[in-house]
């Protein structure tokens, strides 16, 4: 296994560190806002997160924690980055998100408040920019929150996402993609611990019998098949110390047949 996640991550993991260090709140030319002690539309103070010591005393033990959310909910990324300055203090230093790698330098613009995601959405709509961005950008517009916060406590936000190929076979691009984001975050775990959130169905720490499909487009993993899916959490807790926080319904997040989390995660926190 240590040879499936490593293949090419030394490729990837220069790819992936050019140009996201750490930025400090002295680089950024943006308005101040900290979204990990205030809401982000009422700014009001956000209260002590739920169950903070269990998350921290399980993540102390941990080079990598991966948190598994719906991308399309607010209180998610809110959750997140109110735990984000405790987990920064107890020595994690990068935050990967389930944003495309190849675009870094969208995400390295918008924290450094050179980019304005609705303008540039904007301009890709209307053909200025580039339309490749336009997933992307989609994808930044719905995580703002967890930019914000990774910007406030000065960690490096990186990328790790892998669009999927639909124009191939939608199975073997699904395996690809979760391989190579198993890789990428290899790569930075070489050199730190790491926070780690993607969609809930790439954050379980066992492999799953099936196969991944369209249905009224919106992807689902059928429980039909020999072949295992291999998760990202599955691969990267083969090599590393790896804790797994559930904040959402992994069977609603991909249609999956999974009857319970039972031995795929570590720590649930239902938002709902």
């Amino acid at each position: 296994m240590k040879r499936v996640i490593g293949k090419l991550a030394a490729l990837s993991l220069a790819a992936t560190l050019a140009g996201c260090a750490a930025l400090s709140r002295q680089q950024y030319e943006g308005p101040v806002f900290d979204p990990t002690t205030l809401h982000a539309e009422t700014a009001e103070p956000l209260a002590r997160p739920a169950h903070l010591d269990e998350l921290l005393a399980k993540a102390a033990d941990a080079r990598i924690v991966l948190f598994g959310e719906d991308h399309k909910r607010r209180d998610d990324d809110e959750y997140i980055a109110s735990v984000l300055p405790y987990l920064k203090r107890a020595g994690y230093g990068t935050l990967a998100l389930e944003l495309s790698a190849s675009h870094q330098y969208l995400i390295d613009r918008y924290l450094l408040g050179r980019l304005n995601i609705e303008s540039q959405l904007h301009g890709t709509m209307q053909g200025r920019t580039p339309i490749d961005e336009l997933p992307t950008l989609t994808a930044m517009a719905n995580s703002t929150t967890l930019l914000d916060a990774g910007r406030f406590n000065e960690l490096q936000v990186v990328g790790v996402g892998q669009p999927p190929d639909y124009g191939r076979n939608i199975d073997a691009s699904m395996r690809e993609r979760e391989v190579m984001m198993a890789q990428r975050i290899d790569g930075l775990a070489q050199h730190g611990r790491v926070v780690v959130v993607l969609g809930a169905g790439h954050v379980l720490k066992e492999p799953m019998r099936g196969r991944y499909v369209m249905l009224k487009d919106q992807m689902a993993l059928l429980n039909e098949g020999e072949a295992l899916v291999e998760p990202v959490a599955y691969m990267l807790s083969k090599k590393y110390p790896a804790f797994v926080v559930q904040l959402t319904d992994v069977v609603a997040d991909i249609r999956m047949d999974l009857p319970s989390y039972d031995g795929h995660v570590d720590m649930t926190i239902p938002m709902r």
